[in-house]
């Protein structure tokens, strides 16, 4: 389902540059609050039954090695970071639409708001499948602990 999203975002996101949308700062800044809230969001809108189970009884899966507290510990890390993520989105979002209501006259030069959001979208996409591992979550835990 993250994956459809994104690329949900990236269609999205050429389709507004291609009507020449996002040459709009406040535009911009209030679609990247969109993109933000998702993320501030994701680990409550994209969780399952199985997730949930898994992070209440310690049960295995393919994204859970089993166990009650590395599964909890790797839910809470994952989330942290998914609500940085989201945090960072939205403050970058309210900043432009501050800018463009300070700067009425300022037009975003055409193509540079839908590559600004496809470019934050894969380096997002890529950080987090970095970050995110939990292979990588369990290790770093028992390095802590």
């Amino acid at each position: 389902m993250k994956k459809m999203i994104l690329i949900l975002f990236v269609i999205l996101s050429i389709s507004l540059e291609y009507y020449n949308y996002l040459n709009h700062p406040q535009v911009l800044g209030i679609f990247l609050d969109i993109i933000g809230a998702y993320y501030l969001g994701q680990s409550f809108v994209t969780k399952n039954l199985d997730d949930i189970v898994c992070e209440s009884w310690g049960s295995e899966s393919n994204k859970y090695p089993g166990g009650l507290s590395d599964n909890l510990g790797i839910s809470l890390y994952q989330q942290a970071i998914e609500a940085r993520t989201g945090f960072i989105i939205l403050t970058i979002g309210f900043i432009i639409q501050g800018v463009s209501i300070t700067h009425p006259d300022w037009e975003i030069i055409k193509c540079l708001g839908g590559s600004l959001v496809i470019l934050l979208l894969i380096t997002v996409n890529i950080i987090h499948s970095s970050l995110l591992k939990p292979d990588r979550i369990v290790k770093k835990m028992d390095d802590r602990g």
